[in-house]
């Protein structure tokens, strides 16, 4: 399954300009992804923001199976969020791996630690105000110290993460959807 990646702001910003375009007030983001690079998904966060700022759109976002690491951050970006029964999130600290020479150098570690933390800071942050506070940074610290949580939809439902469940996919008549996922296994498909 390939992973978030910076060229997928270019689909969002494609999606977004769609439906900009037909004046569509309702953007349905459906989410299947293991994650990736957190500079990309926070991108991509930022542009649904802007959109939600912008045209007054309602984003709704639905993981049908799952949506891992910063997969699981953009779906929080929805303001109607949706998991099927089967859907898995999943939240973990942010990690960089160091190889080779440069891991020898202490100051770049320090550095690179720095970095992970201050993400870190910033995504529990935007994880606990949309959960509405019944969650806590504490609380994912220690849900996740170096391990990962996977989240079911009853678990999501119970900290706001989620704030519906259905196995049928959100639709629109005419609706813009922007798919944040993986390709297939076939490459024929």
């Amino acid at each position: 399954m390939r992973r978030i990646r910076r060229r997928k702001h270019i689909r969002v910003d494609r999606a977004l300009e769609k439906a900009k375009t037909v004046g569509q007030k309702v953007l349905i983001v459906r989410i299947h992804s293991t994650g990736g690079s957190v500079p990309a998904g926070n991108l991509i966060r930022n542009r649904l923001k802007e959109y939600q700022k912008q045209h007054g759109g309602q984003i709704v976002t639905y993981v049908p199976v799952l949506a891992f690491s910063m997969a699981a951050i953009l779906f929080l970006c929805g303001d109607r969020r949706v998991m099927s029964h089967s859907a898995r999130l999943m939240l973990h600290r942010v990690s960089l791996h160091e190889t080779g020479e440069c891991s020898k150098d202490v100051h770049l570690i320090q550095s690179v630690n720095d970095y992970c933390v201050n993400l870190n800071t910033e995504l529990f942050e935007f994880v606990v105000q949309k959960s509405n506070k019944r969650l806590t940074s504490k609380d994912l610290e220690e849900r996740t110290p170096g391990i990962d949580w996977y989240i079911t939809y009853k678990e999501a439902l119970d900290y706001n993460l989620a704030t519906h469940v259905s196995d049928v996919q959100p639709r629109l008549v005419a609706a813009v959807r922007c798919i944040i996922e993986g390709p297939s296994r076939s490459k024929y498909n």
